[in-house]
């Protein structure tokens, strides 16, 4: 999938900026492929209304990656994706489990890292520590305080606007 755009990437912070990705991935019965390979814009919690309503929990883990390090790697017509207004949602025809989004004003697609083929056994699916989450964004819409050391953005970085764990402004 390709999807012309034309704004700048929210900024990520100094140790994603170096990090690429290379994973493949796929949905909840296979059926859906992929492969992400280019280097990471940003890793985070999104507690945004759209993702929560979206994946029915809050927050979700992102990965974002340059549009183009998104690829199918099986027949793309085993997806579907769902359009609104402000984003794409791609998902598996058979068992409906969300493979990517994409906000259109945004030359980014974001992944779910729970989709990464990271297997440790039949159970185990711990992340590798460069692909955990390194801060929180849209942190004004959350469920509860979140009491972990990870920065919290009001919205995104490149706002500014960071967030104690109570959701109180932090002074600068």
């Amino acid at each position: 999938h390709h999807v012309p755009h034309t704004s700048k990437l929210h900024p990520s912070t100094n140790n994603q900026t170096a990090m690429n990705v290379d994973q493949t991935g796929m949905c909840g019965c296979g059926a859906v492929t992929f492969k992400v390979t280019g280097p990471l814009i940003m890793n985070a919690f999104c507690h945004c209304k759209v993702c929560s309503r979206a994946y029915a929990v809050s927050p979700v883990h992102l990965v974002a990656v340059p549009t183009d390090a998104f690829t199918f790697t099986n027949d793309s017509e085993k997806n579907s994706e769902i359009r609104t207004d402000k984003i794409v949602f791609c998902h598996c025809k058979k068992c409906g489990v969300n493979v990517y989004q994409h906000p259109l004003s945004k030359p980014f697609t974001v992944v779910l890292p729970t989709n990464f083929r990271i297997e440790q056994g039949d159970v185990g699916q711990m992340l590798p520590e460069e692909l955990k989450p390194t801060m929180h964004i849209n942190y004004e819409n959350r469920q509860w305080d979140h009491a972990d050391v990870l920065p919290k953005f009001k919205t995104f970085p490149s706002a500014g606007v960071v967030m104690n764990n109570d959701g109180s402004v932090k002074e600068t």
